[in-house]
């Protein structure tokens, strides 16, 4: 146990079923060079409690059992550099745990457990810093990412590697105004990199690079969060946007996917925005962009490609401006609109499909207002196909050009219904 001013260097403490270094209430205090070990569940190779302005440096923590390192009760403004923080892990004990404490910095460090959270920053952990460090976990539990943060608001993670290779990276639930710059986090199989959970919102993402298996990065029931500048890779899904979640920016991102959508829009999400931005997907039948059961989304300055690049289904309110929507499949759509969607705006835009396919398809059913306006068409056999609309269905167009169609190919094409020119 170490009360406050004291400055300790070069030593190694082992316990059993104890602390390794405790520090309650203490203050100003300073460890560097050394390690501590414990054994035991319940303890910690370094606890402090209402222990506030500490300096740990160059420090080795680590429980077979327990818990590296223990931030709790007010435990505020502490520091700790050059250290490594190893646990063997459970679902309940962490290499890093912070508890109601804030303004602590871990910089240069390296964290790592087998299992469970390897950092956990739980309820009322506010305004901490982890910078120029590695958290490393190794479990397959979905539910048990390398860094999670729970009721945790101010945060901020830069330059650090946030690696789960066989799970989730980096989870937050009910966590808001954070901060991720500059970051790699790496999800694993058959998981995500990056899920922001319900009630985490108005967080920031720059400048990182988010890969994962299912979904790179996975909103749900997530709103009013920024990503921005940053590269998200999906072996299946590159962004997974769903349950509700409403509000969300992503601006200057690259966004790409192996085997399903470059990025979607699903299960009522609302009011999102994806802005000078590059989509994509590889697979073979599936959209760059897929937006389904959700409305008034926005797509500015974008480059979309895939099969076909855009798939609009049950979804109204969707604007699309000042983008390019490119179909690499023959028989590929530069848009599809489907499903009863409707109050379509597409504008300023380009749409390249398929040398048997459609620049643009409006499918049976849609209803309510399509507006087309400065809109180019290229590469299709079909450069607008209409079929029979639902009720109080209007086309608006304002202008749309029609060049390097296929060979044959029929600008405006009606599949069925009655065409009336107001």
């Amino acid at each position: 146990e170490l009360s406050s001013w004291n400055a300790v260097s070069y030593t190694s403490v082992t316990v059993t079923a104890a602390h390794g270094f405790y520090l309650p209430g203490s203050t100003m205090t300073t460890i560097s060079r050394s390690s501590a070990q414990a054994s035991g569940a319940t303890f910690a190779a370094l606890y402090l409690a209402g222990a506030s302005s500490n300096t740990f440096t160059v420090l080795l923590a680590s429980n077979p059992a327990g818990f590296g390192i223990e931030l709790v009760s007010g435990s505020d403004n502490n520091t700790i550099s050059l250290s490594t923080m190893m646990v063997d892990g459970s679902i309940t004990r962490h290499a890093l745990y912070i508890l109601g404490s804030a303004s602590n910095t871990v910089t240069g460090s390296y964290l790592y457990s087998p299992t469970g959270y390897t950092a956990y920053l739980d309820t009322n952990a506010n305004f901490n810093t982890i910078a120029y460090s590695t958290i490393a976990n190794a479990t397959a539990a979905a539910a048990q990412p390398a860094l999670r943060l729970v009721n945790a608001v101010g945060n901020m993670v830069d330059r650090s590697l946030i690696v789960n290779p066989l799970a989730n990276a980096l989870g937050a639930f009910f966590s808001s105004y954070n901060a991720f710059t500059q970051s790699s986090i790496l999800g694993g199989t058959a998981r995500s990199g990056f899920v922001l959970n319900t009630g985490s919102s108005s967080n920031t993402v720059t400048a990182c690079l988010i890969t994962g298996t299912v979904s790179a990065l996975n909103l749900v029931g997530a709103n009013y969060n920024t990503i921005s500048q940053s590269t998200i890779l999906g072996t299946d899904k590159g962004l997974l946007a769903t349950s509700n979640s409403t509000g969300n920016v992503l601006t200057g991102n690259f966004i790409t996917a192996q085997t399903s959508y470059g990025a979607e829009f699903s299960g009522v999400s609302n009011l999102n925005t994806i802005s000078l931005s590059t989509i994509t997907s590889n697979a073979a039948a599936l959209p760059a962009l897929f937006i389904s059961g959700s409305s008034s989304n926005t797509i500015f300055g974008a480059y979309v490609q895939a099969s076909t690049a855009v798939f609009i289904t049950n979804s109204t309110g969707t604007s699309i401006n000042s983008s390019l929507l490119v179909a690499v499949s023959v028989t590929g759509d530069g848009l599809f609109l489907t499903g009863g969607s409707g109050n379509l705006t597409l504008a300023s835009s380009t749409a390249r499909g398929g040398s048997v396919g459609r620049g643009l398809a409006l499918d049976i059913g849609n209803t309510g207002v399509v507006s087309i306006g400065s809109v180019t068409v290229t590469g299709a056999a079909h450069g607008l196909e209409i079929s029979t609309q639902g009720v109080l269905f209007s086309l608006v167009v304002d202008s749309i050009s029609f060049g390097g169609l296929a060979p044959g190919a029929t600008a405006v094409h009606f599949t069925g219904g009655t065409f009336v020119a107001t």
